[in-house]
């Protein structure tokens, strides 16, 4: 509006404001006489004059009720009350009854447009705020009415971000059990309470749903992540049980819009966890996001009643328009929202803050509330509901400014009438109706719901039954790293890679000169996976891949110059004598690398579990395992598996610093980090996961025939040609003890 003023000293125009000419006579009529009860109307006489509006005469449709014309204005008045309402109070009145005017609406279908009955797609819902909408759209939805949000909100701030957020986290980690029943109990899923419950206490199917979640993992990498979703609300009828809600369709488009978004973004990401961190990012900020792509898209409006901002209704009509919240104004009447003001020629100044500058602001802000209000009440063809009371703060509202002029003190700002009377409330809408009838003022009853107070009624007395069920803890996903930590570790269940000892740190340089080779090479867990990886990928009939050696580098960070010795170091592992064979003998069709299983438990105690380790010499005298009953299922990943002359054996690379020369590698140096690092636990459980495997897919399985026994690889000691075999440790555990360990599982 203050560029106005410019543009009149320019042009010399006078603006007047521009209203919809295809409404009613009657609406018009109302409209005309509403703007004109006061003299300055907008504030700003001298830049916006209000010209009265004439009705087009190309429409001729009226509304009409019981077979007379139907007042354009419906004005639901709070019934009297001692004191100011309260603004929250206030708002979820006229939100309910709103939505129950709605709902009478649509079922007597009394009132007409054109002799036909209002339909849901000719009523629509003003607001000013996201919380306004949400406000009458749970009121509409507990009435049963579907309706159509059309704001300028983030899809990232709405709850379906959450859920696909959700969603995401558990696909990259399946085995977080706690995850994946917040998951289920989403609007995405729909579990209730029992179903989860019942999960719990069937493992066959919480086995069946962990490895769907695995396998959209992998449809995830294969072929991106839009087309996942498909697979994931295809498996769980995602449309047809969302679609059959109140508010089904604004779910699926919010879904269907954030995984569109995600998609585009897919090439953006190296990763499946950058691609939840993006979507985290805009989460995080979604609230202040302006970019239009990100806004709320529509859902199929064209039969359902529409919520709709009065910024986004500009320009547009509709038939009925409620205002359920246009008393509202926001709160900064008395602290300005920002430090700038327009002076008397429209130009912008900073504000100083005297009374003078603070009184120009919210003469400002005035201005623009109400022209805003114009907006609102001139979308309308033929009706429109407003709420209004004595209500708090209501008195500096745009309404109140058109209404109350003679209450009014002229100059005064921020305005605040205090108007408390209510017949002086009911006057200014009666006065509406003296020279025709314009305006219905009904002192309008909430209808009782159950499980609802109407406002003032006390909240009776209640007592909170007691929990008395005693809740089981021990059931859960857990991971060998938890149990070798005595049930310490909140680590994520990851391929077991290897971290630094904090002993290793001697030795990393001798006698001052730094040697490129496998022993100064880096240490700790980055380390461990760089050499992972590069196994993973590699063929072992064939010579180190230098390719995806120089891949690993760049993306680990590693100089150039290691390729080299990294390439020989690969070529030494490969061709290492184990019992009689190498790696090179194993194809590419005989191996399995991160074999990931889930190891069922029906009852494991820390006291059995060292029991039995001591007495078969896999435990030392001074270690013991402390965790808490576990019941549920051991999580892990098997670094090999693999197959030669009808036995399979397991393999462990473990990248651990043992010293600066092979000999530092022999049996009892091997010997001692297996007891050190309780690897004897570990490789125990991955034999007890294989054994139940083969049991299930070989017909004629015999632990004593098929299972060759279990390899852990120390890579830096291991060498081509070394009769010594340092950097192996091999053993193969008794049938016996193998059927103890699962005893002790069971």
């Amino acid at each position: 509006v203050f560029t106005y003023q410019q543009a009149k000293q320019a042009t010399g125009q006078q603006f007047t404001l521009e209203t919809n000419y295809r409404s009613s006579a009657l609406y018009i009529d109302m409209v005309n006489q509403l703007f004109q009860q006061n003299d300055n109307a907008f504030v700003y006489r001298q830049l916006i004059e209000f010209e009265p509006a004439r009705a087009s005469v190309e429409d001729k449709r009226q509304l009409s009720e019981n077979g007379i014309s139907a007042a354009p204005m419906v004005c639901w008045m709070y019934p009297p009350v001692e004191k100011p309402l309260n603004k929250t109070v206030a708002s979820d009145y006229f939100a309910r009854l709103c939505a129950q005017q709605i709902r009478q609406l649509l079922q007597q279908q009394r009132l007409l447009i054109d002799g036909k009955p209002v339909q849901a797609r000719d009523l629509t819902v003003l607001v000013r705020t996201g919380r306004q909408a949400v406000m009458i759209k749970n009121q509409l939805a507990s009435q049963g009415i579907s309706c159509a949000m059309q704001l300028r909100d983030s899809v990232f701030a709405s709850e379906q971000a959450r859920e696909i957020s959700l969603l995401l986290e558990v696909i990259i980690e399946p085995g977080n059990i706690n995850r994946l029943c917040g998951l289920l109990s989403t609007d995405l899923f729909g579990w209730h309470a029992a179903q989860i419950f019942q999960l719990q206490q069937d493992n066959q199917r919480l086995v069946e749903l962990l490895e769907q979640f695995s396998a959209y993992h992998q449809h995830w990498i294969d072929k991106g992540v839009l087309s996942m979703f498909f697979r994931v609300i295809g498996d769980h009828q995602v449309l047809s049980r969302n679609l059959a809600q109140v508010d089904g369709e604004r779910r699926i488009t919010n879904w269907l819009h954030i995984m569109e978004l995600l998609q585009q973004q897919a090439a953006q990401h190296a990763s499946l966890s950058q691609a939840l961190h993006w979507l985290q990012l805009q989460r995080e900020h979604g609230e202040g996001l302006d970019d239009e792509e990100h806004q709320l898209r529509l859902e199929s409006d064209s039969e359902l009643v529409k919520i709709v901002t009065i910024h986004k209704s500009k320009g547009l009509e509709y038939p009925i328009v409620f205002l359920p919240f246009i008393w509202d104004v926001p709160s900064n009447r008395n602290q300005p929202k920002s430090y700038s003001y327009h002076d008397e020629a429209g130009y912008k100044r900073l504000m100083v803050y005297d009374e003078t500058q603070r009184a120009r602001w919210h003469e400002e802000n005035l201005a623009e509330q109400i022209r805003l209000f114009y907006v609102a009440i001139t979308r309308a063809k033929y009706r429109c509901y407003l709420g209004w009371g004595n209500i708090k703060g209501a008195g500096s509202s745009a309404i109140a400014n058109c209404l109350y002029a003679q209450t009014e003190q002229q100059g005064k700002y921020p305005l605040d009438l205090e108007i408390q009377d209510h017949a002086v409330l009911l006057e200014a809408f009666e006065r509406l109706n003296r020279q025709q009838h314009v305006v219905d003022i009904i002192e309008a009853q909430l209808e009782q719901q159950k499980g609802l107070l109407l406002p003032g009624e006390k909240i009776p007395k209640v007592s909170a039954r007691e929990f008395q069920r005693k809740l089981e803890q021990q059931w859960r996903i857990s991971s060998y790293s938890q149990l070798a930590s005595s049930g310490h570790s909140e680590l994520v269940d990851r391929p077991d890679y290897d971290a630094l000892p904090a002993a290793v740190e001697k030795d990393l340089q001798v006698a001052g000169v730094f040697e490129l080779n496998r022993y100064s090479f880096a240490k700790g867990a980055k380390a461990g996976n760089f050499l992972h990886e590069i196994l993973e990928r590699q063929d072992f009939d064939q010579a180190a891949n230098e390719h995806i050696i120089r891949q690993k580098c760049i993306e680990y960070g590693y100089d150039e110059n290691w390729r080299d010795v990294i390439a020989d170091w690969i070529d030494q592992i490969l061709q290492c004598n184990l019992n009689g064979f190498s790696l090179s003998d194993v194809g590419a069709v005989q191996k399995i690398s991160e074999m990931e299983f889930y190891l069922t438990i029906g009852q494991l105690q820390a006291q059995n579990l060292n029991s039995f380790l001591r007495d078969n010499k896999y435990l030392l005298d001074h270690q013991s395992y402390s965790f808490k009953d576990i019941k549920g299922f051991l999580k892990g990943f098997i670094d090999l598996v693999f197959e030669l002359d009808g036995r399979y054996y397991i393999a462990d690379y473990k990248s651990n610093y043992l010293g600066p020369t092979p000999e530092d590698y022999d049996i009892s140096h091997c010997t001692a980090a297996m007891y050190e690092h309780h690897y004897h636990l570990q490789y125990l459980i991955y034999t007890l996961a294989l054994h139940r495997y083969l049991k299930l897919r070989i017909p004629d399985y015999d632990y004593e025939r098929h299972f060759g026994g279990v390899y852990y690889l120390f890579l830096r000691g291991m060498y081509a040609d070394d009769d010594q075999r340092h950097g192996i440790f091999f053993h193969r555990p008794e049938a016996a003890v193998l059927q103890q360990l699962e005893l002790s599982f069971d």
